[in-house]
C-alpha cells in the first residue's frame, strides 16, 4: 500500500508540475500580434539644394508643390503621400 500511495502521488505532481510548465511557457513568450511599426516611410526629395532627401512616419502632414502652389498632404500607412482636400 505505501508504494501504491507513492506512485498516485508521484503521478499527481507530475501532472501538476506538467501543467505549470505548460502555462508559463505560453506567458513568456507571449508577442504582440501586429508590429507597431510596419516600416513605411514617405519620402520628399528637395531638387532645388540637390541630394536632399527627408523621410517621414505615417501620419504627418507636409505642405508640398512647386513655385509656390503649396498643397497640404499626409503621409498614408503604406509609405505614399495622399493629398488632403
Amino acid at each position: 500500500m505505501n508504494i501504491r500511495f507513492r506512485a498516485v502521488s508521484l503521478a499527481a505532481a507530475l501532472v501538476l508540475g506538467v501543467a505549470i510548465v505548460g502555462m508559463s511557457t505560453g506567458q513568456a513568450e507571449a508577442r504582440p500580434r501586429y508590429p507597431r511599426d510596419a516600416g513605411a516611410r514617405c519620402v520628399l526629395y528637395n531638387h532645388v539644394e540637390g541630394e536632399d532627401v527627408t523621410f517621414y512616419l505615417p501620419g504627418s502632414r507636409e505642405l508640398i508643390g512647386p513655385w509656390g502652389q503649396e498643397v497640404e498632404v499626409v503621409c498614408g500607412s503604406n509609405g505614399q503621400w495622399y493629398r488632403i482636400p
